[in-house]
């Protein structure tokens, strides 16, 4: 199933082809090596074949774009098409986020394709539809049937079909990209509407399955782990009193937490788990509480069995926060405090301020169009400066309206979440997502397209060739969900390409 995978940061999905043995599956990952270079894909792995046949399975992974703003990775698994290897098929079945079913188009065999193809659509399931797909392979085969007669036959007129010629790479990557494309939309949807808290997990390597189908074991995806019902489990509050070495910055940060004494502290639990337009954070599993004029928080993800681990997590903490430089909120602390069971929490201590998620929302309450358009371009100038943080640091940060605001006239960020990655692929995917959540202020839309791509135009004109490309592909290859959305992608591609040809 669909799953956010904490470790690599990405969305990871499964596409399963399935189909009788000799249909072509094992070929379609072979082509699909030759037209994507090493950067997009992983080497095929087939842990045991016999005669050509797949025993197993065959395994293809692919960097797929990026889905909601997080980044995609496809992992691509071909059953076995023997019939005595059911047990096997439907095992890889049951974890699929999509499927290609790949026929031999001049096969006389049609009842037993029906049934295969009314066993593909009995097993899959997940937290997603399942989009399912026929590939009429080998239509240069004498007798092979044509797409719509095939679909005809397999009493499958519903389903989309892609003509193919797999041993010549034919219809190969059509397919894939249409299968990866309509599960993509599907986990956006599914992201959109209930965050990633319900993906979590860890991805299998290709070895942990093969050898947990050797042994018949079920385990396929491995869980994250985590607390069970971490909601129920109270974090200590910070002090001023925490250990020597537990506290940063280490002076300054000490007189933060003195300032926290005697204010009384508030649990925002309405600021846990948004989702939409919502302001606060979009996992369930964090703590926010408000202090007087701070606001403290931290997360059942950083809790850690010792003070060595704790302590290692709060220097990484201060690492990335420094790193940020002018977009840091000053007076920012971090520190890790234990609570009764021995575990250690990690906290950060910042000022209370309005994000722009807030701004936005209460302009929109208040029919406000000029405050709208003075938030989302500040979104747009907490973006650009995002940007400039990855050929200087190699650091990608989160880019919603709620890990911003506006503070002493300058743009800081708010969120803990920053990744050590030299590109940053989500820019599209959050600057066109406003344009879908705030499509009915036409005026503050329009002033926002145009404010983004004046000062984009500046960073892309000095930028090195790599992640000029990035961010145009970013904004390509986002899916924005209204005509709106969609409309303003080419608006700002056109600007942004005529803008920077002119320059």
């Amino acid at each position: 199933m669909a799953l956010f995978d904490n470790t690599s940061g990405r969305i990871v999905v499964r596409i399963v082809y399935d189909g009788l043995a000799g249909a072509g599956k094992t070929t379609n990952l072979q082509q699909l090596c030759r037209f994507f270079t090493p950067v997009r894909r992983g080497e095929l792995y087939t842990p045991e074949e016999v005669d050509g046949h797949t025993m197993y399975f065959d395994w293809l992974q692919l960097e797929g774009g990026i889905v909601a703003g997080h980044r995609l990775r496809c992992e691509l698994v071909t059953v076995p098409g023997e019939a005595e290897f059911e047990t096997r098929r439907e095992r890889l079945l049951e974890t699929a986020d999509g499927v290609v079913f790949v026929c031999d188009s001049s096969d006389g065999d049609r009842d037993e394709m029906r049934r295969r193809l009314a066993l593909v659509r009995s097993r899959v399931r997940g937290p997603i539809d399942v989009p399912l797909i026929i590939q009429a392979n080998k239509q240069d085969a004498a007798g092979a049937l044509p797409p719509h007669e095939l679909a005809k036959a397999l009493a499958a007129n519903e389903i989309p079909i892609v003509p193919a010629r797999a041993s010549d790479g034919n219809g190969v990557r059509e397919a894939a990209v249409m299968v990866i494309r309509a599960v993509a939309d599907r986990v956006q949807q599914f992201i959109v509407a209930h965050g990633t808290d319900g993906l979590v997990g860890e991805a299998t390597k290709p070895e942990e399955l093969y050898r947990s189908m050797r042994e018949g074991t079920a385990a396929v995806v491995t869980p994250s782990p985590t607390p069970s019902n971490p909601r129920r489990s109270t974090p200590p509050m910070p002090h001023a009193a925490a250990a020597a070495g537990l506290v940063w910055p280490s002076t300054t940060g000490r007189e933060t937490l003195r300032a926290l004494e005697n204010e009384p502290i508030v649990h925002r639990e309405d600021l846990a788990g948004r989702a939409g337009t919502d302001d606060g954070s979009g996992k369930s599993d964090s703590f926010v509480y408000q202090a007087g004029a701070w606001c403290l928080k931290t997360s059942s993800r950083r809790r850690y069995h010792d003070t060595d681990e704790a302590r290692v997590a709060l220097v990484r903490l201060a690492r990335k926060k420094l790193a940020l430089e002018q977009l840091l909120l000053p007076r920012t602390a971090a520190t890790v405090i234990a609570d009764d069971d021995g575990m250690h929490w990690l906290w950060t201590i910042a000022p209370w301020v309005t994000t722009l998620r807030g701004e936005m929302t209460n302009a929109v309450a208040a029919r406000d169009q000029p405050a709208l358009i003075a938030a989302l371009c500040a979104f747009v100038d907490g973006a650009v400066q995002s940007l400039d943080l990855l050929p200087a640091r190699g650091l990608a940060l989160d880019v919603h309206p709620s890990n911003f605001a506006r503070h002493d006239g300058r743009i800081v960020y708010l969120d803990d979440d920053v990744d050590e990655s030299p590109r940053l692929l989500t820019l599209g995917h959050a600057l066109l997502r406003r344009v879908d959540e705030y499509r009915s202020f036409e005026q503050a839309i329009d002033a926002y397209i145009e404010y983004a791509a004046a000062q984009l135009l500046p960073f892309l004109t000095s930028a090195n060739a790599e992640t000029r490309a990035d961010v145009l592909d970013s904004i390509a290859g986002a899916r924005p969900r209204t005509p709106a959305g969609l409309a303003a992608r080419s608006i700002l591609l056109e600007r942004l390409e005529s803008r920077r040809r002119r320059a």
